[in-house]
């Protein structure tokens, strides 16, 4: 069990953009497997009536909504992440995204208890790789615990470099040299040039990807500020995914498929539990060979309320 004074020392947070349901639904999960008060924290992104009137939760307003032409739903979270973190005044915070649903008994005590064992500043769930764009081996904000005693809040910034990376992506060998010379990060330079020669050489004669963990998404900017100097852990991502000879011969960075310790292919129901991927098409994550949470991620309008009952089912099934 967490020490007593860490107890009421947690602030989960979140953001509404359409998800009233959805936080409802998680909220009452939360409640009914964690036996503590729980300050759950809402930056209200919202428009009209889909914005949150709930008194379980502390409702901040959100941001401005800004047009881009890649990832304004991503700035719009990110911005609004930024606002909310400043108002955390707890040692840990979890960032949840309203449709992630965390399934253990006593979760918060637990994940809470493992992370001052292991003195982590970061711990949660990582990007699916079913998303190869995505950045690996560290979590990010569909499920993000930290332990702000270990980090500078000021240093947390979730804007997404979608725009950056755009006009790196775009620059000749050349240029990218000269940025490479005078980055801090060589490394994420060094990365977008290997990616520029994958995609015009490589890929037209090995199946390898280019671009992998170059999406530059919502979470890029703490990934990299913090994967070398904090320490983290993260859960399992369930991925059943069949493994060709050629691809265990690809390097890491330019493969479609990550490292095998990263994924596992037993997923809730080979461990005996509802069979939530399957229902869903959702990310599954396990922790100590046990369902740690599902993300369901975004869903179109027309198939929204028949989802969310779906949900609800699901979710009675995993508090007995």
């Amino acid at each position: 069990m967490v020490n007593s004074k860490y107890i009421n020392d947690f602030t989960i947070m979140s953001v509404n953009y359409k998800d009233k349901k959805l936080l409802d639904l998680n909220y009452r999960l939360t409640k009914r497997l964690n036996s503590i008060n729980l300050v759950w924290m809402v930056i209200d992104n919202a428009k009209d009536s889909d914005r949150l009137d709930d008194n379980r939760f502390q409702v901040i307003n959100g941001v401005p909504f800004v047009q881009k032409d890649e990832g304004s739903r991503s700035y719009h979270d990110g911005n609004a992440l930024n606002k909310g973190i400043q108002e955390v005044n707890t040692r840990f915070v979890l960032i949840l995204h309203p449709d992630c649903f965390i399934l253990q008994p006593d979760w918060i005590n637990k994940t809470l208890s493992y992370m001052q064992e292991n003195k982590l500043a970061f711990f949660g769930v990582p990007c699916h790789p079913r998303k190869y764009t995505s950045f690996r081996y560290f979590p990010y904000t569909a499920c993000l615990f930290i332990d702000i005693s270990k980090v500078n809040k000021d240093d947390l910034n979730f804007i997404p470099e979608i725009d950056e990376f755009r006009d790196l992506a775009k620059l000749k060998p050349i240029e990218l040299f000269k940025q490479w010379i005078v980055s801090k990060d060589k490394g994420y330079i060094f990365s977008i040039f290997m990616s520029h020669v994958i995609n015009k050489i490589l890929s037209h004669v090995l199946p390898v990807k280019a671009w992998v963990g170059m999406s530059g998404d919502t979470c890029e900017r703490v990934y990299r500020k913090f994967r070398k100097i904090s320490k983290y852990d993260y859960v399992t991502p369930v991925w059943k995914v069949n493994r060709k000879f050629i691809t265990k011969l690809i390097p890491d960075f330019m493969n479609e498929i990550p490292h095998k310790d990263y994924i596992s292919q037993t997923g809730f129901k080979e461990l005996g539990y509802y069979d939530v991927e399957n229902e869903f098409n959702c990310e599954t994550y396990i922790w100590q060979n046990k369902p740690f949470c599902f993300h369901i991620r975004s869903t179109n309008k027309d198939d929204r309320n028949e989802l969310l009952k779906k949900v609800e089912i699901v979710l009675k099934e995993f508090e007995k």
